[in-house]
Parts: structure tokens; C-alpha cells; sequence
């Protein structure tokens, strides 16, 4: 299909196409000739099952956000906002799959403004209806069970860099999804800890993402004495004794997951199983397990050694 006029700023309107050949054509062209801007399309099923071919790589589906995103179309109460469905200069689908799998729901032809010819790397930042998440950024990447090891990124950045200060979750610094994305990339032995992860997966006496963080960090130090003391804390086999730091700390966090009320936080979790990882490369025991408590308030977070 020949397009009628420039795409790069005249003025002239576009022909829209009804057969998915043509669509094909029209979004081949405005790729390869991006207009300034954004233009408004009516986007129909069929122009959305074309605009969807050309999404490569995103974002897990949501079906909650796609259901109500259609039964708005369906209802008529879906209204324009002037946010845009998002094209790559590759000719990829960056932002707006939830909206057009919606579009293919409801069978509704909505309006929709379509930038072209955005750089590439705006994929990791766009910040379109619901933002993308670590999670996403790592799904999208391939990465295995992506939201513990975004998580366990997460957790381990901020142990490096020293801000890692209260005892609950929220107070370890925020990272955005690309910073967290780019560490991994930089530092691919970190999935060299996903046995860890699986094994606490399995046992559920603490947070898989979060031993995952901790045995990476432990195991810069000594990967063989790293393995075999997570191994005994997720699996309660092959103490040396009832003095064996990895024993010690898996009856803790096991007496924890028995209380009825009450449970032992992140950060309380991450600081015992780094005194008794201390403990164990020491070759000393430990006989209680405390951190910031009314002796010592202002206890700094204990380093792996």
C-alpha cells in the first residue's frame, strides 16, 4: 500500500488500511519514515494483531489489566488520554500490549496515539499506565525466576553499597529496574546462586531470593564453604554437631517459623545468617542470636568475612 503523503511532518492525512497485509505495510513504512511526533490511529483487531507481531520482547501479561482495559472498550467507556503506544526504530513494540490485547478482547476500534522511531534503550524506562517493575525488566531480558533474582539484586547492591540501615525491607535504598538489570549483567555469577534459591524454595525457612543474596555474598568469600553452609540451613542435613553455626541457625529460623504470632523480619533474617556465617568460617559457634537489641541499638549490619 502506498502511503499519500511524507510521514515525517506534512500535514496530509493518513489512509488507514482494513486488511492486516496493509496494516502491515502502513507500520512498515511510518517505521522506516518515523513522523514527528505521534499520530492518531484507529486502531481496529486487526491493526492491534499486527502492531502485537511486532512485540519481541515484554513485559509478562497481566489478564487483570487486559480485562478491564476491555471491558471499558466493550462498555464504551474507554477514553483517549494522548498516551501513546510506543514503536522502537527496529520496528519493535515498546509500550502498549496490555491496550491493544485489550483492543483484540473487546473487538473495539479505539483511537491511539503511536509514537515512531523511539532509541532503543527507552525500553527500560518507559513509564506508561503501569510502570514497569524489576521483575518485568528481568522477564524481558530472559531472566530465570526473575522476580526473586531481582530481588536478590536488589539486596545485594544495597549491601555493597553500605545502606542497608533499619530492620524492615523498605529501608533498603531504592534502585530503579535498569540500575538492577545492569549490576546483573556485570556480575553473572550471581546465578551461580540459584541452587540456594531452589533449596530454600523447597524449605520455605526463609526467603528464597533473599538466601539466594546472601550465599552470592558469602560465596565471593569462599564459594565451597558458602555452598555447604547454605545447603545445611535449607536442608537441616550434614551438621558436624549441635555447635555448628549452619545447625544453629537453622533451629532459629525454624523456631521463628513456628511462632504463632510474630515472624523474624528480612533484614533480622539477613543479619543472623551473616553472624553465623561469620561464626562458621571462624570455626566458633554461636549460642545467641541478636541484633540492635536494647545492649547494643545501634549495632552496625554485620559484614561476611
Amino acid at each position: 500500500m502506498k502511503r499519500n503523503r511524507k510521514t515525517n511532518g506534512a500535514s496530509q492525512p493518513l489512509n488507514f488500511p482494513n486488511t492486516k497485509e496493509g496494516w502491515r505495510e502502513l507500520l512498515e513504512a511510518l517505521t522506516d519514515d518515523p513522523p514527528a511526533g505521534s499520530i492518531k490511529v484507529p486502531v481496529s483487531a486487526r491493526a492491534a494483531e499486527v502492531l502485537l507481531e511486532m512485540n519481541t520482547d515484554n513485559r509478562p501479561l497481566k489478564e487483570h489489566i487486559i480485562g478491564h482495559y476491555a471491558r471499558q472498550m466493550k462498555e464504551n467507556k474507554w477514553h483517549e488520554t494522548g498516551q501513546p503506544v510506543i514503536v522502537s526504530k527496529s520496528g519493535r513494540l515498546i509500550d502498549g500490549q496490555h491496550r491493544l490485547w485489550a483492543i483484540l478482547e473487546s473487538g473495539k476500534t479505539v483511537n491511539i496515539h503511536i509514537i515512531f522511531g523511539v532509541d532503543e534503550d527507552a525500553f527500560s524506562f518507559v513509564d506508561i499506565g503501569k510502570p514497569r517493575s524489576a521483575g518485568d525488566i528481568f522477564a524481558i531480558r530472559g531472566v530465570e525466576y526473575y522476580q526473586n533474582v531481582s530481588s536478590a539484586v536488589r539486596f545485594v547492591m544495597a549491601y555493597y553499597d553500605n545502606v542497608i540501615a533499619g530492620e524492615r525491607a523498605s529501608t533498603i535504598k531504592k534502585f530503579t529496574p535498569d540500575e538492577l538489570y545492569q549490576w546483573l549483567v556485570k556480575h553473572p555469577k550471581m546465578m551461580e546462586s540459584l541452587p540456594i534459591h531452589h533449596a530454600f524454595m523447597e524449605s520455605k525457612i526463609a526467603g528464597a531470593s533473599l538466601m539466594m543474596a546472601l550465599h552470592y555474598i558469602c560465596a565471593r568469600r569462599s564459594k565451597a564453604e558458602a555452598d555447604a553452609f547454605f545447603h545445611r540451613v535449607a536442608t537441616g542435613l550434614n551438621f558436624t554437631g549441635k555447635t555448628d553455626p549452619a545447625y544453629r541457625l537453622f533451629h532459629e529460623l525454624i523456631s521463628w517459623k513456628r511462632k504463632k504470632y510474630g515472624r523474624l523480619s528480612r533484614i533480622m533474617t539477613a543479619a543472623f545468617t551473616l553472624k553465623a556465617w561469620n561464626a562458621f568460617r571462624d570455626g566458633k559457634t554461636i549460642t545467641k542470636f541478636s541484633w540492635r537489641d536494647e545492649s547494643n541499638p545501634d549495632e552496625k549490619f554485620p559484614k561476611a568475612r
